[in-house]
C-alpha cells in the first residue's frame, strides 16, 4: 500500500470554529428546553472565546505537518479510555457460516491461513485500496491489524506497532502457545495448519484450572489496575516472555472449545466477553473461533476503526472461502510451523488476585444485557422502494423506540468514515435533530395525521442525509472538537494525552447542553455493505450506554444491542420496540405513497 498521499489522498479540513459552535448549538438543542438552550448557548461562546487560540495553532500545525489532528484525537481518546477494553473499547464482528469448515480447527485453520495470506498482501504492498464513491480510502490500519497491540500505562495508554514479527499465538482453555510461522516458503496450508491446532487443543484439555493465563484474564480489568498488575506479572523473568509474546504476535487466534451458544445473541455475548480468560484484549485484532465453527473478530478500537474492521473481515472471509477444500499433504525437513507452549510463572499472590479478578468481571458482566436478531421481511430494497434512506430509517426507528422505553429521548451519536482523507479515520453525527423530535413526538400523539406525519419522516430521512454529507465533507462536529483537544498535549508529537486544565476543571459543571454533548448515551453504528460480515457489535465507550450495530441488507436487518447499566433492564424491550418502530414508520410512508 503506497502512503496516503502518494495516493491522492486530500488533508482532512479544519472548519472555522464559529461553523463548529454553531453546530454544537444546533445538536443539543432538540434535548432541552428553553432556558437550557440559551444557558448553553452562552456557555459555548465562552467555550469558543477559550479556544481560538488553540484553533490558531491547530490551523498552523495542520499546514506545517502532515499529522491528521481529527484522527489524532480520536486516537488518544480512545487510548485515554480507563475502563475495561471489553466494557468500553473492543467490538465485535460475527463472521457468516463456511460450508468447508463446521468444526473448530477446521474454521480455525482456515482463517488463519487466510489471515496470513491478507499479511503478506499487505506486507508486499499488493492490497488493493477500498474504494468508496470512487474514491480510493485510506489503508494504513489494515496494517495496524497485525502485530500491533495497546500497552498500558498510568492515565493514557501507547499504541505500539512491532515490526519483523514471525509468530502467531493461539489461545486455548486459557494456555498461550506460540505458532512460529515460515512464510518464506508461500502461503501455509490449511491441513498443516489443522494438525497443529488439533494438537493444541489435546494438550489445551488436560492443562489444569489454576494454570490459566494470567494476563488474558487480567487485560479485560480496568486499565490502571491492569497497568498495576502487568508491571508485577513483567517483574518474572517468564511471564515477561510470555507477554511479550502475545503482544507482539502478528494476531491471536482463540479457539473456545466447549458448547457454543445457540442463539444469535449468545453468541454476541461470548464473542464479546464469554470467555475473558482466552482473550488477550491489547492485542489490535483477534480471530475467535467456537466449536461448530461458528466464527467472529475482536478489534482494539484506538487501533481499528470499524469501518476497516468491517472491510477486513469481508477480505478475510472472501480470502478463506477461495482456499481449497484439501491441501497437498507437506513434508519437508524443516516444519512449517514449530509450536511450543509457553511457561507461566503463577505464584500463591497472583492466583489470589486472579480469583478476585474473575469476581471482579464478573459483576461487570452482570451489568450488562446483550440482544442479537433479524428483523425479516424490511430492509433496504423495500426501504429504497420507498426512496428513503436505509440508514436514516433505522436511526429514526432507534430514536422512536429508545424514547417508547426509556420514557425520554437520549443523545445519540453514529459514526462515519473520513477515510478518503489522508490520515483519516471518522467523525460523528447527531442523529437527533429538530426533525427526528418532531416524528417522535407525532407517534406519540394518537390523534397525529399520518400523511402529515409522513412529510415529517421524510424531512427527517433528509436532515440526517445532510448530516452525513458534512461529517464526510470534513466539517463535522466532533472530529474538530478532538482535534482541538488533541492539540492541546504538552508535546503534540508525542503519543501522550493530556486534558487541558480548563476542560478538566470544568467539565463536571457544566450545564445540561454540553453535558448532553460530551456524553452520550447511545452509540448506534451501520455496519452494512461488507459481505461475509453476520453481525456487527460496536461499543460505547462510557458506563450506562446503549450500543447498537446493524446490519441492512436486501430483505432483512441483522442488530446487535449491547445495554449496560442502568439501561440494562430495557434490553430486552428495546428489541421489541424497535423491530416495532421500523414497521410503524414504513407502514406510514406506504400509506402515504398509496394515496
Amino acid at each position: 500500500m503506497k502512503p496516503a498521499t502518494e495516493r491522492g489522498l486530500l488533508r482532512q479540513p479544519i472548519p472555522p470554529l464559529a461553523d463548529t459552535l454553531s453546530a454544537c448549538i444546533r445538536s443539543v438543542s432538540p434535548l432541552l428546553n428553553g432556558m437550557q438552550r440559551l444557558k448553553s448557548k452562552l456557555l459555548l461562546e465562552l467555550y469558543g472565546a477559550a479556544q481560538i487560540k488553540q484553533q490558531q495553532r491547530l490551523l498552523t500545525l495542520a499546514r506545517e505537518q502532515g499529522t491528521n489532528w481529527c484522527a489524532e484525537g480520536l486516537t488518544r481518546m480512545w487510548l485515554s479510555c480507563r475502563g475495561g477494553l471489553p466494557f468500553t473499547n473492543n467490538y465485535v464482528l460475527l463472521l457468516q457460516d463456511d460450508a468447508h469448515a463446521d468444526t473448530l480447527t477446521g474454521r480455525a485453520a482456515r482463517l488463519m491461513a487466510a489471515a496470513l495470506n491478507l499479511y503478506q498482501h499487505i506486507d508486499s504492498h499488493q492490497l488493493l485500496p477500498d474504494m468508496a464513491a470512487s474514491l480510493p480510502l485510506e489503508m494504513e490500519q489494515y496494517r495496524r491489524c497485525f502485530a500491533t497491540h495497546r500497552l498500558p500505562h498510568h492515565e493514557c495508554d501507547e499504541m505500539v506497532t512491532v515490526t519483523g514479527t514471525q509468530h502467531v499465538t493461539v489461545l486455548a482453555n486459557g494456555q498461550v502457545y506460540c505458532l512460529a510461522v515460515d512464510l518464506q516458503r508461500g502461503p501455509l496450508p490449511v491441513n498443516v495448519i489443522e494438525q497443529v491446532l488439533k494438537r493444541i487443543l489435546e494438550d489445551a484439555g488436560t492443562a489444569p484450572e489454576n494454570d490459566q493465563a494470567a494476563p488474558g484474564l487480567l487485560s479485560a480489568l480496568p486499565r490502571e489496575e491492569w497497568t498495576r498488575m502487568r508491571g508485577t506479572l513483567c517483574q518474572n523473568e517468564k511471564n515477561r516472555q510470555a507477554i511479550s509474546i502475545l503482544e507482539k504476535s502478528l494476531f491471536v487466534l482463540c479457539l473456545d472449545s466447549g458448547a457454543t451458544p445457540g442463539s444469535l445473541s449468545g453468541i454476541a455475548a461470548t464473542l464479546r466477553d464469554g470467555n475473558q480468560h482466552n482473550r488477550y484484549y491489547d492485542k489490535s485484532m483477534q480471530i475467535i473461533v467456537m466449536e461448530n465453527g461458528k466464527a467472529g473478530l475482536c478489534f482494539e478500537r484506538a487501533a481499528v476503526d470499524g469501518s476497516v474492521a468491517l472491510g477486513f473481515a469481508a477480505r478475510l472471509y472472501r480470502e478463506s472461502l477461495a482456499l481449497p477444500a484439501d491441501d497437498v499433504i507437506v513434508t519437508t525437513r524443516q516444519p512449517l510451523i514449530r509450536s511450543r507452549k509457553v511457561a507461566w510463572q503463577i505464584s500463591s499472590p497472583l492466583a489470589q488476585q486472579l480469583q478476585q479478578a474473575r469476581q471482579t468481571l464478573g459483576e461487570m458482566r452482570n451489568q450488562r444485557h446483550i440482544e442479537a436478531w433479524v428483523t425479516a421481511g424490511i430492509g433496504a430494497q423495500r426501504l429504497k422502494s420507498l426512496q428513503l434512506s436505509p440508514d436514516a430509517m433505522v436511526q429514526l426507528a432507534l430514536q422512536v423506540a429508545i424514547t417508547e422505553v426509556t420514557g425520554q429521548p437520549l443523545s445519540i451519536v453514529e459514526p462515519v468514515q473520513t477515510r478518503h482523507f489522508a490520515g483519516g479515520r471518522m467523525d460523528f453525527i447527531v442523529p437527533v435533530t429538530a426533525e427526528s423530535m418532531a416524528v417522535v413526538t407525532g407517534l406519540q400523539n394518537a390523534t397525529s395525521n399520518n400523511y402529515r406525519l409522513a412529510a415529517e419522516i421524510r424531512r427527517a430521512v433528509k436532515t440526517h442525509q445532510n448530516l452525513v454529507l458534512r461529517a464526510k465533507s470534513g466539517r463535522g462536529l466532533i472530529a474538530h472538537l478532538l482535534a482541538l483537544n488533541a492539540v492541546q498535549a504538552t508535546n503534540p508529537t508525542q503519543q501522550v494525552w493530556s486534558i487541558n486544565n480548563w476542560r478538566h476543571d470544568v467539565l463536571a459543571h457544566l450545564d445540561k447542553g454540553l453535558k448532553t454533548l460530551t456524553r452520550q448515551d447511545v452509540l448506534a453504528s451501520n455496519g452494512s455493505g461488507f459481505p461475509g460480515v453476520a453481525a456487527f457489535g460496536p461499543i460505547g465507550p462510557r458506563p450506562h450506554m446503549l450500543s447498537i450495530g446493524y446490519i441492512i441488507e436486501d430483505g432483512q436487518i441483522t442488530f446487535d444491542l449491547r445495554a449496560d447499566g442502568r439501561l440494562s433492564p430495557h434490553g430486552r424491550a428495546l428489541r421489541g420496540a424497535i423491530e416495532k418502530a421500523l414497521r410503524q414508520l414504513e407502514r406510514i410512508i406506504a400509506q402515504a405513497a398509496l394515496h
